[in-house]
């Protein structure tokens, strides 16, 4: 969120931002309303998530042929590191198989998934100025083709 934030301040890009530090059971309500109402959704699953549920929730996205920008990037290694707290071998390949999953389903939409919050980030801007569906996006815009795309 360093980075998406102010380049969707400096689009004049309205967001929701779902990581409070001062969370209340009453921004549950708000979160999905967000969600509901957004023309865009915008998800970035790096090497620092341990939630699986958002995989989840963005494959469902995927489903519903939500407009959806993904950025997944794949966890380090094995003896890889989480707020401090080092993955045990199971919960690593747990982690790393799940995010294999979703970059699938989501490909699987025709959607394609970005590694590279910039490209990303831009790519969300064109979508919005231009009214674009996200697979209109292609190697010009550094948007990667959908992988096995014919199956």
């Amino acid at each position: 969120m360093d980075v998406a934030i102010p380049h969707f301040k400096g689009q004049n890009i309205t967001y929701y931002n779902p990581q409070q530090a001062n969370w209340v059971p009453e921004m549950i309500e708000l979160e999905h309303q967000a969600k509901v109402t957004s023309q865009i959704l915008f998800f970035v699953i790096n090497e620092q998530t341990r939630n699986v549920a958002t995989m989840i929730e963005v494959a469902q996205f995927a489903g519903f042929n939500r407009r959806l920008i993904v950025v997944l990037r794949p966890y380090p290694g094995p003896d890889h590191h989480i707020n401090g707290e080092q993955l045990s071998k199971a919960e690593y390949e747990e982690l790393q198989g799940a995010m294999g999953m979703v970059h699938d389903l989501i490909e699987r939409q025709g959607i394609p998934v970005f590694h590279n919050i910039n490209v990303a980030l831009n790519c969300t801007s064109k979508v919005l100025k231009e009214n674009l569906s996200i697979e209109e996006l292609g190697l010009k815009d550094q948007a990667q083709p959908v992988r096995l795309a014919h199956i």
